[in-house]
Parts: structure tokens; sequence; C-alpha cells
């Protein structure tokens, strides 16, 4: 008889029913204060080159599958190593909560062990048929994304204004 079986497990029930409601309000609470929560994206517009020091006008970026090559390599470029640690070595990085994780028992910034972790949190691609090409992060402090993404953004241009110089 099913109303028989629910009866004798109504107890058993009503107990699992109040442990998982706790254990659901506790994930919650944690989630909610380590959990990364606010993310954010910079795009970037791959812009055609001149060709040589006499033209007047870019040339064109050529087929879908060059553009998106590029796109990957820019993408590359800035998720490189040396360009992360070039923009972690700045000081509104070191302000940030996400930073406090990163500072030694002398309260020394790590930089080798905040850019691994950025290798791996970081996102990058490209947008289908267009030419822009992004990089994405996440983090629990709201004032952090901004600061960490502006400053790889900041470094990325710098390295190829340097870059455009030197041709």
């Amino acid at each position: 008889d099913p109303i028989k079986i629910f009866r004798q497990n109504l107890f058993t029930l009503f107990i699992t029913g109040f442990i998982g409601g706790i254990l659901s309000v506790a994930t919650f609470v944690v989630l909610d204060r380590y959990a990364p929560k606010y993310s954010s994206e910079v795009m970037f517009e791959l812009q055609p080159r001149l060709r040589g020091a006499t033209e007047i006008m870019t040339g064109d970026l050529g087929n879908d599958s060059a553009v998106e090559r590029e796109c990957q390599t820019e993408v590359a470029k800035i998720l490189a190593r040396t360009t992360l640690e070039r923009a972690m070595r700045s000081r509104d990085v070191e302000a940030t909560n996400w930073s406090d994780w990163y500072k030694g028992d002398d309260g020394v910034f790590l930089l080798d062990e905040a850019v691994d972790e950025l290798q791996e949190t970081l996102g990058g691609g490209h947008r289908r048929k267009t030419q822009i090409f992004s990089i994405s992060w996440s983090a629990a402090a709201p004032r952090d994304v901004p600061v960490i993404l502006n400053r790889i953004a900041d470094t990325y241009m710098d390295i190829r204004r340097d870059e455009e110089k030197a041709r």
C-alpha cells in the first residue's frame, strides 16, 4: 500500500528535506562570498595595416579564415605570459582585492602565481564574420574586473604601438 509506505517514511522525508535546505543555504552563502560573479569583456577591432611606406590606403584583410587567424594571433599575444607579467606590474593592480590572494607573508605581490592564475581564468576569442576579438575575465569583487582587464588592454596596446614604431 503506497500510503502506508509514505506514512512509515514521513519522518525520514522531513529530515532529508530539512538537511537539504540547510545544505543549500550554506552552499549559497559560500558561493556568494567566494565564487566569481562579476564578469567583463574588452573588445578590440582588427584594423588593416599599410603594406608599404608609399601606400596611401590600407589593404584588405582578406577572407574570413585569414581574419580569424589574425584575430586568434592577437588574442594569443594578449594572453602571452610576457604581456600579462608586464600588465601585472602596475600599482593599481596591486591595490585590488584580487591581488591580496597573491601576496606573500611579507606583503610582496607574487607575480608568477598571479600570472599563472590569470592564464587559467582569462578567456579570449574571435567573433565570427567580424574583425572583433576580445578577452574576458570574472572576479568576486566588482572593482577588480575593470582594473585588471583595462591594465591588460592598455599593456597590449602599448606593445602594439611599440611594434608599429619598430616597423
